[in-house]
């Protein structure tokens, strides 16, 4: 029964920390190769660096919704696991969820100058992420800081909005304020990603 409860909420944590892991290791297996600096190349401005960010998330973002189309409707069925929600608002809060993801992702993968420093840190993370997402400890009971800390990952956000959908059948304005928070990480980690990416492009003379 318990596994029954907490696994939906596992799922998001797992598409979290294996995108992240993803893009760290992409982007430090560029710099290992040295190819860091023709890869953006053509990111020698800001409309250039806000294309990359975009292309980029945009690949991402086709993967993973794919990936969730198997996780949210297939592995539910195989696995019985509680299923009482819309599937048009669980995409709908999805969808913020996975592109705030990745351009946080590609905001922190500047930090790494090699693949094995992307996966010892975001392997590292993973289960820091778990307990502070509300699955295996109430978030509302984790001190100021750490509560604090834990709003910097969309999975804190989406993991009590997506099992409120899913789980307990609520309707969308149940998650509304969920939904705006993660509307407000795209923005800030798209402008975050902007930023790292044109520093990144400054410091190699482009």
């Amino acid at each position: 029964m318990l596994f029954r409860s907490v696994m939906p909420g596992i799922i998001l944590v797992v598409m979290q920390q294996t995108l992240l892991i993803g893009i760290g290791v992409l982007g430090g297996t560029l710099r290992e190769k040295k190819k860091q600096k023709a890869l953006i190349a053509n990111a020698h401005n800001w409309a250039g660096s806000f294309r990359l960010i975009l292309g980029k998330a945009s690949a991402y973002f086709i993967i993973y919704f794919c990936n969730a189309l198997f996780s949210f409707i297939i592995f539910h069925h195989w696995f019985r696991l509680p299923d009482n929600g819309n599937m048009l608002y669980i995409f709908t809060i999805f969808v913020p969820y996975i592109l705030a993801v990745s351009f946080f992702g590609l905001a922190i993968s500047m930090l790494f100058r090699e693949r094995v420093h992307a996966v010892l840190f975001l392997i590292f993370l993973s289960p820091i992420v778990v307990f502070i997402s509300g699955i295996s400890w109430p978030s509302c009971a984790l001190p100021t800081a750490l509560h604090w800390f834990a709003d910097i990952f969309p999975s804190t956000t989406i993991v009590p909005a997506y099992l409120k959908l899913r789980v307990s059948g609520a309707g969308f304005d149940a998650v509304r304020s969920e939904f705006l928070f993660l509307m407000l990480q795209v923005i800030v980690y798209f402008f975050l990603a902007l930023g790292a990416f044109r520093i990144g492009t400054i410091r190699r003379g482009e």
